[in-house]
């Protein structure tokens, strides 16, 4: 027998997410690159990005021409937000970025998002930017070796912060709510 799922979040009854949910507006369009085995994986947060935010673009694939199309598509001045030597520091005193320019983030493992840019030529060549160091995933469940490295979720909701001045929490209080669930379910 089928477990009941939310008919708004889609999540299993016991651990819906629909009181946590704060929509919040972004003024600039975001693009998502997933890694296709990211959909269905239960620590996924770009799921949990897509109950609070309406303008999220979500391209899945690995590699190949729905990312080429996609990133052949953005404004100029577009970046691709993922740390590395060519990453150019994202704080509020950062040289903005225009206004109708995207911000492109890899939702995938490390291991993955690394492997979707060496695939991708035309997104490894995107002028990059990187959250200053000093933000603190709140993301208990993931573990990674990256120095500073954040989930999809954190790291929209702090761009955006700097981008924007908008406030995190919204966003921040979704993943502690999740982890919360999540603590309850499954194994470390």
């Amino acid at each position: 027998m089928p477990r009941l799922r939310c008919s708004n979040c889609d999540f299993l009854l016991n651990e819906c997410l629909c009181a946590a949910v704060q929509p919040v507006h972004c003024d600039r369009h975001w693009l998502v690159l997933q890694h296709p085995k990211e959909q269905s994986h239960p620590k996924n947060t770009l799921r949990l990005l897509t109950l609070c935010v309406a303008n999220l673009e979500i391209v899945r694939a690995e590699s190949g021409a729905d990312i080429d199309h996609a990133i052949a598509a953005l404004k100029l001045g577009s970046v691709l937000l993922y740390p590395g030597d060519s990453a150019l520091p994202w704080t509020a005193s950062s040289e903005a970025l225009p206004a109708d320019a995207s911000v492109v983030l890899i939702d995938a493992t490390w291991r993955k998002a690394t492997k979707m840019l060496a695939l991708n030529p035309a997104l490894s060549a995107m002028p990059r930017r990187a959250l200053a160091e000093g933000f603190v995933s709140r993301y208990s469940r993931r573990k990674t070796s990256v120095q500073g490295g954040l989930s999809t979720l954190e790291a929209l909701a702090y761009a955006r912060e700097i981008d924007e001045g908008r406030d995190p929490e919204p966003l921040l209080q979704l993943l502690d709510a999740r982890m919360a669930i999540m603590s309850r379910h499954l194994p470390d």
